[in-house]
């Protein structure tokens, strides 16, 4: 049980560390490679971020499995 609770945190800092660093608006967010809208898309640093956490989830998820 205590395993599956730190499972759930570690994916809840990852997801916001996550959208934190998507939010940024730093020198490294590149060029915008997909709009959303006039001031807002999905920029090319943004590509390693959501890798990034694609790669984490799924690690906590088999590790949620294997429980």
């Amino acid at each position: 049980m205590l395993n599956r609770v730190l499972l759930l945190a570690a994916e809840g800092i990852l997801t916001a560390f996550a959208v934190a660093l998507g939010l940024g608006h730093g020198p490294l967010t590149g060029d915008q490679v997909l709009s959303v809208t006039y001031e807002h898309g999905l920029h090319s640093g943004d590509i390693p971020v959501i890798a990034a956490w694609l790669i984490g989830t799924v690690c906590l998820i088999t590790l949620w499995v294997r429980q």
